[in-house]
């Protein structure tokens, strides 16, 4: 693992965290879920994610760089929608709380490549992590459901 990698995705985390409403104090960890590979044609249909356990806050989809059409990813969060896009030449992380509905549209053509993960609350003092509670931004647009890009 690269170092650039490692604190790039850390600083990515934080804005994520900030994103998702979390205090600063806490603590994102990722837990790597999946590499999904969606050819041509291919797509996920809506759904929800399930929490694998009670530290789970999220789902961070990292998206590699790629030469594809379509495969948008669309998320539905206090009843607005947003939808993105990979990138051909920069990696893009999109983070939404787990009990949000989306889906992935279907890939028109290329491969759209992605690696999941269950974004967690690390515990303070080695405790079990207390549940968060997601509150309204006002002013908030789906666009703020917590991504961003590292650096």
């Amino acid at each position: 693992m690269s170092v650039e990698w490692t604190e790039a995705f850390d600083s990515a985390l934080a804005v994520i965290r900030d994103g998702l409403g979390l205090p600063a104090h806490c603590e994102l960890i990722p837990d790597l879920h999946s590499m999904l590979v969606y050819e041509t044609g291919q797509f996920f249909v809506t759904h929800q994610d399930s929490e694998k356990d009670d530290a789970m806050v999220g789902s961070l989809v990292v998206t590699l760089p790629s030469a594809h059409t379509g495969g948008e990813l669309v998320i539905e969060h206090l009843g607005e929608t947003a939808e993105y896009r990979g990138s051909k030449v920069a990696v893009s992380l999109v983070a939404f709380y787990a009990d949000c509905r989306h889906q992935v549209l279907p890939v028109k053509t290329g491969n759209r490549i992605t690696l999941t993960y269950n974004a967690r609350r690390a515990a303070a003092g080695g405790g079990r992590p207390s549940r968060v509670r997601r509150r309204p931004r006002p002013g908030g647009d789906p666009g703020d459901l917590g991504r961003s890009r590292p650096r």
